[in-house]
Parts: structure tokens; sequence; C-alpha cells
């Protein structure tokens, strides 16, 4: 029964009062009216018991890998911010210039050393999607014009939904549904609340009519609805929420799906400027900009080169240009070269899972590239891309021990997002003054309740 207890504590994020309610108190005697109930005092001793074993239990695994990847973020809810900061009234002229690079140099020289810094992908993509396309707004003035217009028009949409409910039930009726709530901080919000639009007018639902019932200056034909269409179906912003879901993905997701994400992207966006838009030409412009300015850096990267050719359904088929892809295929082999001296390769047999179908589809039309000779790696281009990744130890252990090195990241934060998801319950406004080693406990245990401890 304690054990139920604090199970419901942990996994419900309860305040650790809660077992000392009256009520909660006066149902555990009904239950069962021999047993004592816990207090405070009691529930935290075990919760503390609890936390150490978990402790114990994720430091006893992580000794045993020898690859571990670690994504951070800063969360500051309620401005409570999990840095020291030491102030001084010391006289600005007594202070003394460091240069930083004098103290990277010396960093590397010793024995520990910071991992390679790589930006949230997923972060840098809202940035152009939101940043950079806005851009095509300066550039292109017919542009601007009908955007602003379409835009002002929706925004009035969702504006009126969320201030009354009459007319959200309004909307409902109207168009079966409500319209998506926009948030600022995730431009794909607003790519939803656009693509519900559009749906709508796909459907052929008046929306003249609930834009007049509402007050808001209907959408003007052709050119308006027009542009929604050219928006959002499969031509220049669809692509980029695509692309978006796919870094932000919480299973299954490696650091070498970055660059094959990208290709996709910029070949989407080029294919479809190249065909002709009517409307949305500036923001291709602008995007493909944005894409260039805030990813050159990492297209040509050895180790996200090599991730990705590590996975099954990419290999080398994503790289048109002739001479980045023998730039990988020897990246690889230089890394094997290192780890075939502590690992023996052993042949298996092979086994195929079911493709997955989503944003890559089969967009690089690459021949799979052929390595000649009877070696792992030559075995490794020959399987089918949806080569099941469970199989790579057993079929490929020098490709897995190397695919562990540069594959164990991931490129978007967003799994520390939605750690602290599970935080922002634990850490609620009513409980403001929760000290910080009582939060770490339950949102440890909570967050880990799947895994076995004593």
């Amino acid at each position: 029964l304690d054990r139920l207890v604090e199970d419901f504590v942990i996994n419900a994020t309860q305040p650790f009062s809660v077992v000392e309610e009256p009520s909660f108190v006066k149902l555990l005697k009904a239950t069962a009216p021999d047993r004592n109930v816990l207090t405070r005092p009691m529930l935290m001793t075990r919760l503390k018991a609890r936390f150490d074993a978990l402790k114990d239990s994720l430091r006893s695994t992580f000794q045993k890998l020898q690859f571990v990847a670690v994504t951070a973020d800063f969360w500051t809810r309620f401005h409570r911010i999990y840095v020291e900061e030491e102030a001084n009234d010391e006289d600005e002229e007594n202070c003394q210039p460091v240069h930083l690079c004098s103290l990277i140099d010396s960093v590397e020289e010793g024995r520990h050393r910071l991992p390679p810094h790589h930006r949230c992908s997923a972060h840098t993509l809202n940035l152009i999607a939101t940043v950079d396309a806005a851009r095509a707004e300066a550039v292109d003035q017919e542009y601007s014009t009908i955007k602003q217009s379409v835009f002002t028009k929706c925004q009035k949409l969702w504006n009126k939904q969320g201030l009354s409910a009459q007319v959200a039930d309004l909307i409902k009726d109207h168009c079966g549904v409500y319209v998506p709530r926009r948030n600022v901080t995730r431009w794909n919000s607003t790519f939803k609340v656009m693509e519900a639009i559009n749906t709508f007018l796909e459907r052929g639902t008046d929306l003249d009519v609930l834009f007049c019932k509402l007050g808001i200056p209907r959408l003007l034909p052709p050119h308006e609805p027009n542009f929604i269409r050219e928006y959002c179906r499969l031509q220049v912003m669809e692509p980029v929420c695509c692309a978006l879901n796919a870094l932000q993905g919480d299973n299954h997701i490696h650091s070498g799906y970055l660059l094959p994400t990208l290709d996709v992207l910029i070949r989407k966006i080029e294919y479809e400027k190249m065909a002709g838009l009517r409307y949305c030409g500036p923001l291709a412009v602008s995007l493909l900009a944005g894409i260039h300015k805030r990813f050159d850096n990492v297209m040509n990267q050895k180790d996200l080169l090599v991730a990705a050719t590590l996975l099954v359904r990419f290999k080398l088929s994503w790289i048109s240009d002739e001479v980045k892809r023998n730039a990988a295929l020897a990246a690889v082999k230089s890394e094997l070269t290192v780890s075939s001296r502590l690992v023996e390769s052993p042949a298996s047999p092979l086994k195929a899972n079911a493709a997955e179908e989503d944003f890559f589809g089969n967009p690089f039309g690459n021949e799979c590239t052929s390595v000649s000779g009877d070696d792992e790696l030559s075995r490794y281009f020959l399987v089918p891309h949806n080569f099941a990744l469970t199989e790579l130890k057993s079929s490929f252990p020098l490709m897995h021990k190397l695919f562990l090195k540069v594959n164990m990241a991931v490129p978007s934060s967003a799994s520390v997002e939605r750690l602290f998801s599970v935080g922002a319950d634990v850490f609620t406004k009513k409980r403001g003054r929760m000290s910080d080693a009582n939060f770490e406990i339950q949102l440890l245990l909570k967050y880990n309740s799947g895994v076995c401890f004593v």
C-alpha cells in the first residue's frame, strides 16, 4: 500500500503533503483500516531512498556505455534560474580583460574537453520560417500586400474564437471543428492554423458567410484563397513543417537525420521555385537563403556526413555531388579503420523490416553506392534501405560501434523540452517554494517510472 501511495504522488504530480490531507487519510483508512498511513516525513524518506536507487541504477547503466549523449536547456519558469551568479561592487577600471581563446587552449591541453557545440536544428528552422521568411515582404511588395491581407483576416478569426465562447461555437457549427490556436513560440502552430483554413476552402466551406457574421473582411477571390493553397500544400511551407517535425521526433531520431533532412527540404523548395509559384516565389527565395545562411557551416561537417551514411535508410544516396560523396565515404573508412582494431567482424544473416513512409519518401534518386571488396563496409552498402537498425549490432559490429559514436546525439533540444514540460506539472504556481532537491526527486522519478530499481 505504501508503494502505491508513493506511485500516486509521483505519477500524478501531487504535493507531498497530500498524504496528510484528512480526506486522503480517511480514504486509506477505509481501504486498509489496520495499516498506518504514511506521513509526509515518512514519504520523503521513502522517496529519497527510491531516488538514490534510481541514481545508482542509472549510474551503473551509464558506466557500461561508451557513448552518452547529453542535451541541455536553460529553464526559467517563475524566473528560477539554476545558474549561480556572483555580484560585486568592484570598479570597472580594476577589471582585466581575459582572452577567451587562451582559456579554451588551456582546456584543450587538459584532460577534460567540452564536446563540440551543435545548435538546436529545430530552433534554427523555426528562425528560418519566421525571421528569414519575413524578409520576403521587404523584397516584394506584391507578396507583402497579399500576405499581410490574408494573415490579418485569419488573425482576426482565431482572435475572436479565443475571446468569446459564443463565437467559438459559431465557428465550430459552421466549419465542423474549432480553428487551432496559435502558439507564438512555435512557428508550426501558425502553419497548422493556415492549413486548417485551407482545409475549409478545399471542403467547400463558405468562409464568406462566416467572416460576414463575425464582422471580418472576406477573403478576396481568386488571389487570397489561392495564396493560402500555395502557401500550405506541398509547395513552400509544408516541407518546412515536415522537416521540423522530423527533427523534433522523439523516437528513432539521430544526428544523422540532419543533413538528409536539409537536403530534402532544399530540393523540394527549389523544385517548386523552378516549377513556378504565382504568389509565394519571394517566400521560397527567402527560405532558401535562410537555410544556406544558417546551415551551410554544417553541410560538409565530417561527423554529420558519417552519421548520415551510417543510417541505413540514407547511406550515401542523398548526396548528389560526387566529390562530397567520396569525402563522406573516405571519412567512414577512416573511422572504421580505428574501430577495426578493437572489434572483429563476424558474418551474420540480414533481416529487413517494413519501410517507413514519412517526409523523406524516395526523394534522392541516386543509386546506392557499391564498394568493392568483402569487408564489412562493402556488405553494409548492399543491404536494403529498410534494414532494421536493431540488426546492425549482430550483422555489422564495426558499423554499429561507429554508429553509436556519431549518432547518439539528437539534432534538436525537443527531448529536454519534453522533460521540462513534465517539470511544469511538478513545479506549479502553488508549489513555488518547492526546494530544488524535492523538485529533482519528483521530476526524475516520474520521468523514469519505467526504470527498474529497488
